[in-house]
């Protein structure tokens, strides 16, 4: 009977730690999905220099799976082509959205961010990545996703972030 009870507790825990780990990855994909219509919304909300196509790019793991490509397919900002490239920090200075993985060591994020057009908009999911020189942040709080935003930096970069984005962020510097 003590063998009975204690598999049952067995099976009991396991079934818990499946049901568990099961939430953590529905509510990991969803942040990303989130994630994903964000930095859309991003691009659609900065005035771009003139260019045929908005290249938005990863560095890092790509935490996304295929949110970002659903995210984008098929759509368009400011009547130009998206396209959507994974990259190394070094190929950082051909794209207009970066987003750098909270996977990514300090070192690539650093190379990243100095590798980056003048007219890059640089988004992170680190602590910190404000203060490295990176202009939009995610953040989550209150399980949600929230971001904050670097205005002076981006302004200093040439790129007019629009109203929306600044006044929806959780901090302006």
């Amino acid at each position: 009977m003590t063998a009975i009870k204690c598999g049952i507790r067995q099976v009991s825990l396991g079934l818990l730690l499946t049901l568990v780990s099961g939430i953590i990855c529905a509510w990991a994909a969803d942040e990303y999905v989130a994630k994903a219509n964000h930095l859309f919304q991003f691009a659609r909300n900065v005035k771009w220099p003139p260019a045929k196509e908005l290249a938005f790019c990863v560095i890092g793991p790509d935490p996304f799976g295929g949110a970002l490509e659903a995210a984008l397919q098929g759509k368009k900002v400011a009547g130009r082509n998206v396209q959507l490239r994974r990259i190394g920090a070094a190929q950082a200075g051909g794209c207009q959205v970066l987003f750098i993985s909270g996977s990514s060591g300090g070192a690539q994020t650093a190379s990243a961010l100095k590798q980056a057009g003048a007219s890059t908009l640089t988004v992170g999911e680190r602590s910190g990545f404000i203060q490295q020189g990176g202009i939009i942040n995610f953040v989550i709080e209150g399980g949600r996703v929230r971001y904050e935003v670097n205005k002076s930096l981006a302004d200093k970069k040439g790129l007019k972030l629009g109203y929306d984005i600044i006044n929806l962020a959780k901090r302006r510097y």
